[in-house]
């Protein structure tokens, strides 16, 4: 991994600062100069928080009317072609899901898009659905016969993030709320198993992503009055419990959330400094970087598997203790990157040998 410099760090405080409180009707103009933008444009572009941070400079001409700015504004409409591509499609899944007797679980970002004050500062790649593995493969098939969109788009029905948390998604359902979507309707999940959700995904996913920071904030200033906080602060599991209260602090602390009048307004004492720095870390890190859990290719090609284990140690340390569900500590786990490491070694090698044998045996 790349020494870290004073420029990374001055470019994760920018994204920080220009995403500060951005996602309010009426937003704070950030503290940041033109010349801090300039640099950080092609990261917030590539992360997708470029209309959320077009929404938090609109109002102040010397930064909108800037080169940075107009980037910004022009990505903004670019995102909100996409939203409206998007609900289209999304309308179109959904029907398909209703049509088969099915109402999924509807998650992450075309869930919370909704909860910004226009559908287009909160961007999203994927349509994120959850159902019972009962409703699995009817659902896998209603899907196959929708048409594929022209834009770039998957749906996702496997979520890491919904095991490492642990909550059957029977129980998500049971607690969800209908959403009507157009003529098709889905099921979201309430506001104190959400708040959780997206806090567990945003620490799964290694705190890469500015914008799904964002969307705890959003969530903590906006739902906290319906939220039910034995369900978004578990009493009886004490590891996501600091999971949660974690993520809300480097909510509080990086974006300026306001938890006031919550159980968790002095959160952010609660994040340890390497979590806060691995975070920012994040902000600066491509959107298709590796993934700490991403498997290896089978190889027999040393250049390659050295290329691979280059590319893939050390383990991301917060995704890892979410992923073996172990609790966050003071400091990283290095006993704990060491056996995640060596674990998706063996998982790739044993099916890889199992084909090398049958293919001597032939």
């Amino acid at each position: 991994m790349p020494a870290r410099t004073h420029q990374d760090d001055r470019l994760a405080i920018v994204v920080a600062r220009t995403l500060t409180r951005a996602w309010r009707a009426d937003p704070p103009t950030p503290s940041v100069t033109v010349e801090d933008l300039e640099p950080a444009v092609e990261q917030l572009v590539a992360t997708g928080a470029a209309g959320l941070a077009w929404w938090a400079i609109r109002n102040e001409p010397e930064l909108s009317g800037s080169a940075p700015g107009e980037s910004l504004q022009l990505a903004f409409r670019s995102q909100a072609l996409q939203a409206a591509l998007h609900r289209r499609y999304l309308e179109s899944v959904l029907l398909a899901a209703n049509r088969a007797g099915i109402e999924p679980l509807l998650l992450k970002g075309a869930a919370v898009s909704r909860d910004y004050p226009l559908p287009a500062l909160r961007p999203y790649g994927d349509i994120d659905l959850a159902v019972p593995r009962s409703q699995f493969a009817r659902l896998s098939a209603a899907l196959a016969e929708v048409p594929r969109p022209a834009f770039p788009v998957d749906i996702d029905l496997e979520h890491a993030f919904l095991s490492a948390d642990g909550t059957p998604v029977e129980e998500l359902i049971e607690r969800s709320v209908r959403l009507e979507i157009g003529s098709s309707s889905a099921r979201i999940p309430c506001a104190g198993d959400s708040f959780r959700l997206l806090c567990i995904h945003f620490l799964r996913a290694a705190g890469r992503r500015a914008l799904s920071l964002a969307d705890i904030a959003l969530a903590l200033e906006r739902t906290s009055p319906s939220i039910d906080w034995t369900l978004a602060l578990p009493q009886d599991d004490g590891r996501r419990r600091v999971l949660v209260a974690v993520t809300a602090g480097l909510a509080i602390d990086l974006l300026g959330a306001d938890a006031a009048g919550t159980p968790l307004e002095n959160a952010a004492a609660s994040v340890p400094p390497w979590v806060r720095a691995h975070v920012l870390q994040g902000f600066e890190a491509r959107p298709h970087a590796f993934l700490p859990d991403a498997r290896f290719g089978w190889t027999v090609n040393p250049t390659q598997l050295g290329r691979q284990i280059a590319d893939r140690w050390p383990p991301d340390p917060l995704s890892v203790v979410v992923h073996h569900r172990r609790p966050l500590r003071r400091r990283p786990s290095r006993h704990l990157q060491a056996l995640d490491f060596g674990a998706r070694i063996l998982v790739t090698a044993l099916p890889a040998s199992r084909a090398l044998r049958l293919r001597v045996a032939s």
